[in-house]
């Protein structure tokens, strides 16, 4: 069974490669600004929801993507790959469709998604961004949790650069989460194009080729608590933190795509913000 399981993971990998092939190449400056449009329309969407998480509570995880797909669609984007929206303990699935699970006060959020213009479905580049938050007051232990997976972002971050290899960088992380009690249990990132994850993988198997000026990835450590896991509290609900961001390799490092343009930034990214 688990034989049966890595060859379909395997076929799957070359599978997506093959439909992510390369097309002809989009100049460096309008590919910047194609992934920078539709990264600001994910991140409305997700500010979308912070807003008016109000009229969710006492809904379905249903009923809250399809407003956030409408809210995306009248601004002329659709979703580069099916919307993943979780709540309470059904984040602590790693690709949680939305379900009809109720929305409650207090729950913690994870929204998975990415986005591409809807005149150019079959052309263009798609973003790709996950945030976790929580509607009311997160407990202890969630607090670490997310201060941990945010952590283990930063290193990731700190460490892209050109010339660097797709599973170095993963190792870096995973070992940083298992110094922690945790694991990784996915690829660290990925690149996009028509659709989601192309090559390159920021995973274990990404050894034979270097990231380079000019590739886009994302950066998406997580870390996910069932009911069986060592370290959660006796009673506490099982959940899931992850943090995804879409950046741009360049010279000395990396531009962060999934931010407002003129958000602040840390000391480390404004060095980095370079062509």
């Amino acid at each position: 069974m688990l034989t049966s399981n890595f060859l379909k993971k395997i076929f799957m990998f070359h599978v997506l490669r093959l439909i992510n092939y390369e097309r002809k190449p989009v100049n460096y400056d309008k590919k910047v600004e194609i992934l920078r449009r539709s990264s600001l329309v994910a991140l409305l969407a997700i500010k979308y929801f912070k807003k008016n998480s109000d009229k969710f509570i006492g809904k379905s995880e249903k009923y809250a993507a399809k407003a956030v797909k409408r809210f995306c669609r009248k601004r002329g984007y659709s979703q580069a790959f099916p919307l993943l929206l979780s709540s309470g303990e059904n984040t602590q699935k790693i690709h949680a469709r939305p379900s009809k699970r109720i929305i409650r006060n207090n729950d913690i959020i994870m929204i998975d998604i990415g986005l591409k213009r809807t005149a150019h479905y079959l052309s263009d580049y798609c973003s790709d961004c996950t945030r976790t938050f929580f509607l009311g007051q997160p407990s202890e232990f969630q607090q670490q949790v997310y201060s941990i997976v945010k952590e283990a972002q930063t290193l990731a971050l700190e460490n892209l650069k050109p010339k660097i290899r797709g599973c170095s960088l993963h190792k870096k992380v995973r070992d940083f989460l298992e110094s922690k009690g945790y694991d990784l249990p996915h690829g660290l990132g990925h690149s996009t194009r028509r659709y989601t994850h192309a090559s390159p993988f920021l995973s274990k198997m990404e050894c034979n080729s270097y990231l380079k000026r000019g590739d886009h990835v994302t950066i998406e450590p997580g870390v996910y608590i069932n009911k069986d896991h060592p370290k959660l509290p006796k009673g506490h609900p099982s959940f899931g933190v992850r943090i995804e961001d879409l950046v741009l390799i360049t010279n000395i490092g990396y531009l962060a795509l999934t931010r407002p343009k003129n958000s602040k930034m840390s000391k480390i990214e404004k060095k980095k913000e370079s062509y």
